[in-house]
């Protein structure tokens, strides 16, 4: 009885050992699999940046190198933003506007150095650079391009169509200088699902129904604006007053 005791002791001591070692040996194999996976994630970020997908464009090189002038929007340079991508928003990447050929050009980290990226513009849906928000739309008689949004009201929208042109110089050995223009843009409203152009307060003013352009007229003098000079502020304060007389026309 004693011996048979002693064994069944041993044996549930074995059992309980076994069973303390299996499990710290399982824990031990579970944290080598998290470092690993964790590891292996930040090599890949490290590497590919943001995310590998916007790494699927064109490798950008300039090709205005020498011109005179830039086809970007703004000063040229690379400005933080948020875009969207294949349905998918990205946030804080460095990017800039070609409105001349109307695309997107990011820059972000692959294996260390810094590489320009020329994304798929068909894949691209809206962006915001330099506190200006862009939408890809296409209305009737024309086909996709990038427009900025200015105002959403209730009733009317405010669009800006950025441009530049750019021409060509020849010099003694024949070879081509490009030069590029100035920044310039197309002003437009959506009123009542049609895409109307004004050029300046007149063209602006006619937009509207008779019930309300006195109102608009006088709020434009009063306030000193120009449309073919206001920034970006006064027009969304000018929209906003738009919307209130159009609200109280329907009275």
């Amino acid at each position: 009885m004693l011996t048979m005791f002693l064994f069944t002791r041993r044996l549930l001591l074995t059992l309980i050992l076994f069973s303390v070692i299996s499990s710290a040996f399982a824990q031990v194999i579970q944290l080598e699999t998290e470092n690993e996976f964790i590891s292996i994630h930040n090599l890949t970020k490290e590497k590919y940046g943001v995310d590998p997908l916007l790494l699927n464009g064109i490798y950008y090189e300039n090709p205005y190198y020498n011109a005179e002038g830039h086809p970007f929007l703004g000063d040229g340079n690379f400005h933080i933003g948020y875009i969207i991508f294949r349905n998918k928003r990205y946030d804080g990447i460095s990017m800039k506007y070609d409105i001349y050929n109307q695309q997107m050009i990011i820059k972000q980290k692959q294996n260390k150095p810094m590489v320009m990226n020329l994304l798929a513009g068909e894949f691209v849906s809206e962006f915001s650079i330099n506190d200006k928000y862009f939408e890809k739309i296409v209305f009737e008689d024309s086909g996709p391009a990038f427009y900025q949004v200015l105002t959403e009201e209730k009733d009317i929208i405010c669009y800006y169509f950025w441009d530049k042109k750019r021409y060509k110089e020849h010099d003694e050995g024949e070879r081509v200088t490009f030069i590029f223009s100035e920044s310039k843009y197309k002003s437009y409203l959506l009123i009542d699902g049609k895409l109307l152009r004004f050029r300046n307060n007149r063209s602006f003013v006619k937009l509207f129904p008779d019930k309300v352009k006195s109102q608009i007229r006088n709020y434009l003098r009063s306030n000193s604006i120009k449309l073919s000079e206001a920034d970006d502020p006064t027009m969304k304060e000018l929209m906003h007053f738009c919307q209130i007389a159009l609200n109280k026309s329907k009275l």
